[in-house]
């Protein structure tokens, strides 16, 4: 089964927005989740009733959502911290595993995700992830980013079960895997 970069679900959300209806949720671990839309079917809007199944699930905030970034370029870096703080994400920045968990450890709050880039110095990232994760105890969603378009990079990537972003990073694509992140995180709630 192909994997999308989730824009559906920020396309159906702002949609929902302009017609002022919900959108729900409903998932099950390991088997799935429905994203539901009720739209009234009469033209007077007046006469249709408010459904409430669910709480709404606001797809495009990504406030409070934590990203640890690690890339060799403190100048790469804090472009991301500008442009993840832009959308209300908490940025944890490192250059490599120690200084991530470092990050991790002072920040008092585990990651949502990681964003790492592939060429790290005497690393690469999908190693980096997979430590992390190791060390973290747990699945942290991750994206890798590169310039490297060879199969064997998205096998790597594939394997560690890492979302592959090339270069130059399209921030709509960025935003719409962090998103999910958001929804992941909701669901398993």
């Amino acid at each position: 089964m192909a994997r999308g970069v989730g824009l559906g679900l920020s396309i159906v959300e702002r949609i929902a927005r302009v017609l002022d209806c919900e959108v729900t949720l409903k998932s099950n671990v390991g088997r799935g989740s429905r994203f539901s839309i009720a739209v009234p079917c009469t033209s007077d809007a007046a006469a249709a009733p408010k459904l409430r199944a669910a709480p709404r699930l606001e797809l495009g905030r990504l406030d409070g959502t934590v990203v640890l970034c690690i890339d060799n370029e403190r100048a790469i870096l804090d472009g991301m911290d500008t442009l993840l703080g832009g959308w209300g994400c908490r940025t944890l920045k490192a250059r490599d595993v120690a200084e991530a968990l470092a990050a991790i450890d002072a920040s008092g709050r585990e990651p949502d995700g990681f964003l790492v880039d592939y060429h790290l110095d005497g690393a690469n990232g999908v190693t980096a992830i997979a430590e992390l994760r190791r060390r973290l105890g747990r699945h942290v969603p991750a994206i890798l980013i590169t310039a490297d378009r060879s199969l064997n990079v998205r096998e790597e990537a594939r394997a560690e079960g890492a979302h592959l972003l090339h270069k130059p990073v399209k921030p709509a694509s960025l935003r719409a895997l962090i998103t999910q992140w958001r929804v992941q995180r909701v669901a398993a709630e």
